[in-house]
């Protein structure tokens, strides 16, 4: 088998001789024992779909380069994952890609025009494997989106995964999502967002305040908050407890203003974050703010 490389930068395939001269620009590898059909299902992730011919993404090189030292295909890894998918599963698959890409399009913001969108009907006819569907991403929104297409597709097979990232949509306020994505029980989101916010999160987490010469971590991360007057974490609890009902549905700048009172009339030293009250309540997000459920318990606090 040869490896070419085509005028636009497409890898192109033969394990013939008798070849286009449009495909003989560049020749990057020679693997004289490799067969053509041993390295196809290997490499059809990187294929270009909708060509009459063998052209792959330049990605792909990176398939030779790992494997350029291997003299017969026969001790090529084996693919068992390939699997062909039939007209039924396609079809099943298909609208939830769409879903998959809309979701990741509202939480990173991509500008993806109703035309790409239109696109997505054009390559149906082309799949064949699963990893076809990323391929498609891969064209039409680029290398970087085809992947989290995919990782993210596979989380919203979970209803719990799909909750959250539409309560994170709900918020509006930067400061909120940041909040929320803080919760331990919410970090697998985090992959899933803008770069901007991955990094606010990051500069927030390098972040520690320093309390009377002691480090003090927030409540929810279950590590324990220290304070010079013993009683001051029951008053503390009593306070914050008290000051919101349950049933109630507020915003974060409310809370974290109540928060700010009961700081100012115990004489804390720092300023409560929006994220102290989850570790007294149990909240849900809906669209005008967080309502609170119950009064979380000594067990889930600690």
């Amino acid at each position: 088998m040869k490896v070419y490389k085509e005028s636009n930068n497409f890898i192109y395939l033969s394990d013939k001789d008798e070849i286009n001269e449009v495909f003989y620009t560049d020749i990057l590898f020679n693997f004289p024992n490799w067969k053509l059909e041993d390295v196809l299902p290997l490499i059809r992730k990187w294929k270009v779909l909708g060509t009459e011919f063998n052209l792959y993404y330049e990605s792909v090189l990176k398939f030779f380069f790992k494997f350029k030292k291997i003299k017969n295909s026969s001790d090529l890894p084996k693919v068992t994952e390939l699997k062909k998918l039939d007209d039924q599963e396609k079809s099943s698959l298909f609208p939830s890609f769409v879903i998959a890409v809309r979701k990741l399009s509202q939480l990173i913001s991509l500008n993806i025009s109703r035309e790409k969108y239109q696109l997505l009907d054009m390559f149906l006819p082309y799949i064949e494997y699963l990893c076809d569907f990323e391929n498609i991403f891969r064209f039409l929104f680029g290398e970087k989106v085809g992947k989290l297409v995919v990782l993210l597709l596979s989380k919203m097979k979970k209803e719990e995964f799909r909750k959250k990232i539409d309560d994170y949509l709900k918020i509006r306020s930067k400061d909120d999502q940041i909040d929320f994505l803080n919760r331990e029980n919410n970090i697998e989101i985090i992959p899933f967002v803008d770069d901007i916010t991955k990094l606010r999160l990051k500069l927030l987490n390098s972040k520690k305040t320093i309390v009377d010469g002691v480090i003090a971590k927030s409540k929810f991360l279950n590590e324990n908050l220290l304070y010079t007057d013993k009683g001051l974490k029951d008053k503390l609890k009593s306070r914050i407890i008290n000051a919101f009902e349950l049933g109630e549905i507020i915003t974060g700048d409310i809370i974290k203003e109540r928060l700010n009172k009961i700081w100012d009339d115990l004489e804390l030293s720092g300023r409560p974050k929006l994220k102290t009250i989850f570790g007294y309540f149990n909240t849900n997000i809906q669209r005008t703010g967080y309502k609170f459920l119950t009064i979380k318990s000594d067990f889930e606090t600690d």
